[in-house]
Formats: C-alpha cells, structure tokens, sequence
C-alpha cells in the first residue's frame, strides 16, 4: 500500500525541461508500485503521478532550492499540459482503487490499467483508459475507432467521465454482433 512508501517524504526533483525526477535509490517502493520510468539512476514521474504524491503528502517536489507548493506545481503542470490536472484526477481515483496505472498511449488513451494484484513488470495491462468529460459528445465513428484500437491491442476499453463537480465514473465499452 502507497501509505507505507516511508516515514520520510520523498524528494521530487523538477529539472529545467520540466521533468519530475526522483534518485532511483530512494524510490525502490515506487518502481514496485508502477510508478515511473527508470533513467539512469533516476525515476522519471509523469506530472499526474507527481501531483498524486504530492498531494498525499508522501513527496514535496523541489525545483531549484525551493520547495513547490501542490498549487503552484499543478499551475506549473497545466502550462505544459492542459490536460494534467483531468489526468490527475482519473489517476488518483484509480490508485485510491489499489490498481496500477501506468501512462497510456498518445493524448487520446490516458492510461494503461493492470488488474488488481498483477505485476505489471510480469504481466500486460488489461485495459486501457480514456477520459472524456460528461455532456461533450463522442462520435460513433470515434468510438468505433478507438474500441477497433483497444481489440487490435488486446485490450478492454474504459472511459473515465468527469462530471462538472470534478467526480470521475468508469464505463467499459465493447462491441457486439447482432
């Protein structure tokens, strides 16, 4: 579980090209746990799984000397991508869910999604997750699209909807013959 990383919070460090880096050594629970990519002798965080830490109070993120407040990351963030703080919501309610979230493909499909309990270092990702807001509309040809995508990548499409209070619901969509 994410609230035993450590006693101590962890040093997220933001370098000048906007990257989230935190020293591979201190971060062993967080590579267990799917967050990241390793570099070097560095995790790089996706900003959403930046601001997750942040704002469960298990990391501070540093750019410079000076510490960054969650509001002044997340203003950081939306300047790089507009989409970050939707992402950090549909993340955050499926890390609070215990599943292992990992960055998806391309702007459309936000994230890859592991069962429960699997090793994502092991095993495929069942699932793949997009977030669309409650009230805009998708094209049939659009979802016909993406659910073709999902079946080509052997996968299960989710939609993650944001309503206008910021609450996320999750559909699965598939296909059927008639």
């Amino acid at each position: 579980m994410i609230n035993k990383l450590s006693l101590m919070k962890l040093k997220l460090i933001l370098d000048e090209q906007g990257n989230v880096f935190v020293n591979k050594k201190h971060a062993q629970k967080l590579i267990e746990q799917g967050y990241g990519f390793v570099e070097g002798d560095y995790l790089k965080l996706e900003d959403y799984e930046a601001l997750y830490l942040i704002f469960k109070n298990l990391a501070s993120l540093f750019h410079g000397e000076r510490e960054m407040s969650f509001d002044e990351a997340i203003e950081y963030f939306i300047k790089k991508d507009k989409r970050v703080w939707e992402r950090f919501l549909v993340y955050m309610k499926l890390r609070e869910r215990n599943y292992i979230v990992r960055k998806g493909y391309g702007d459309q499909y936000d994230f890859l999604l592991y069962e429960k309990g699997s090793s994502f270092d092991k095993e495929a990702p069942q699932y793949i997750v997009s977030i669309v807001h409650e009230g805009k509309s998708l094209e049939m040809n659009k979802l016909n699209e993406m659910l073709a995508f999902a079946m080509r990548m052997r996968k299960k499409i989710i939609f993650a909807v944001i309503d206008s209070n910021s609450d996320v619901s999750f559909y699965e969509a598939s296909k059927i013959s008639l």
